[in-house]
């Protein structure tokens, strides 16, 4: 999975958050696999589900367009 790799982020408010480098790697691998699961992401554990686009945090459903 070399080459080109995407910038994920997340809908926090108004704005959108980037993941950090190695959340942002595991949600890569984990798109790639069809796989969905935790992450710890910018200082908190959440559950992420790249292939719908949503991650799950605190009982909030945000988005990941």
């Amino acid at each position: 999975m070399r080459g080109v790799t995407f910038q994920w982020v997340y809908q926090s408010g108004t704005e959108w958050m980037p993941f950090d480098a190695r959340s942002n790697l595991a949600v890569e691998i984990m798109f790639a696999k069809s796989a969905q699961g935790q992450v710890f992401v910018n200082g908190f554990w959440a559950y992420i589900n790249p292939g719908d686009l949503f991650m799950v945090y605190n009982s909030m459903r945000l988005y990941m367009p």
